[in-house]
């Protein structure tokens, strides 16, 4: 996915605003906008990568820092229930299990969760997904390794932008979201 946009100064400074585009800030702003310090993946064949736009459940971890990283799987259930279990909290497996209902703040053994469906709840009950919370260190180094940045022609101040990602809809949401901040930072630099 990749996109091509002007920018606002001459060639030679365009230069230089091609690496802004990738700087870690830029990126951990765009990271935090999305949620996509935690990731929701599927089971089984047909639900087995990576949920972005259909996610069925959206995460809060309130007792876990920037820094932490916590991984584990909840089961959707009919009733608006949650099952969630095989918890690992920085590498180290916790045991327990925790059960609530959707919305609900419930406790778990990585801290406070709260779980909220959306729209796609009801198109994975029955399911177990696969909920992975990156330590904001690792988000951003996870898609600035995955971004390019260039000048389409060296004459010119049109800049080319991309990223390598499994979901073509997040992957354009990144994209679009880093322009918007780098436009937004640009605005308040020149004004």
């Amino acid at each position: 996915m990749f996109k091509d946009f002007a920018a606002k100064q001459s060639s030679a400074d365009a230069a230089i605003e091609v690496q802004a585009l990738r700087s870690p800030g830029i990126v951990r702003e765009a990271i935090e906008r999305l949620g996509l310090e935690i990731e929701y993946k599927g089971e089984g064949q047909f639900y087995g990568g990576v949920i972005y736009s259909t996610r069925p459940i959206i995460i809060s971890t309130i007792d876990l820092r920037q820094s932490d990283a916590a991984t584990f799987s909840a089961t959707l259930n009919n009733d608006s229930t949650i099952a969630l279990s095989g918890f690992s909290r920085n590498g180290t497996i916790l045991a327990g299990t925790a059960k609530g209902n959707l919305g609900d703040t419930i406790t778990s053994p990585i801290g406070r969760v709260i779980v909220k469906g959306t729209e796609f709840y009801k198109d994975f009950t029955g399911h177990n997904i696969h909920v992975e919370k990156k330590s904001i260190n690792a988000a951003i180094n996870e898609f600035v390794s995955k971004l390019s940045t260039g000048m389409v022609d060296k004459n010119t101040s049109i800049v080319r932008l991309s990223i390598k990602d499994i979901s073509t809809i997040r992957a354009t949401d990144i994209l679009n979201t880093i322009i918007a901040i780098y436009n937004e930072q640009w605005l308040k630099r020149n004004n």
